[in-house]
């Protein structure tokens, strides 16, 4: 798939970390590469443009399993024109305090039992991400485009 907005695609690959190719001059040469944390499943990737920019995301997601759940990470990469940057925060204020969940370590956000969908929930014809899970509770959270990162906007417990 096209990740850097030139035409031609780049090869996408995974074991235990996330490689992304280009052909140039007749051979593929690495051009980024993720190695989770916690990865315990096969990186799934999608190819998505929640900012609307025409230069598609890449969103990474893997899943750390344990005794009887697991987290969910995304990681969420968008080329520069230089490189692969990351467009998640650093780190995160959780509006729900010390009880919040998600949490952004490691270049990704994180969610015990977590999963992610992507739409457009106000209607501004920007994607945004939205969060979901928990252990012993529920928690849902909104993370939209801020020009630079997506940001947590709310959430709820």
């Amino acid at each position: 798939m096209d990740l850097t907005g030139d035409g031609a695609p780049e090869l996408i690959g995974h074991l235990l970390y996330f490689v992304v190719y280009r052909g140039e001059q007749g051979q593929y040469q690495e051009l980024f590469r993720v190695s989770p944390q916690d990865i315990m499943s096969p990186p799934a990737p999608d190819r998505i443009d929640p900012n609307s920019n025409g230069i598609p995301e890449l969103v990474i997601r893997t899943m750390f399993l344990d005794a009887r759940d697991g987290t969910m990470s995304m990681y969420v990469y968008e080329w520069d024109g230089e490189g692969f940057t990351s467009r998640l925060p650093r780190a995160i204020l959780h509006p729900c305090g010390d009880l919040g969940l998600a949490f952004v370590e490691f270049g990704a956000v994180h969610l015990y039992n977590g999963s992610a969908r992507f739409e457009d929930v106000d209607g501004n014809g920007s994607v945004e991400i939205l969060l979901s899970g928990g252990r012993d509770f529920h928690e849902s959270s909104v993370w939209m485009w801020d020009g630079n990162v997506f940001a947590l906007m709310s959430a709820k417990q």
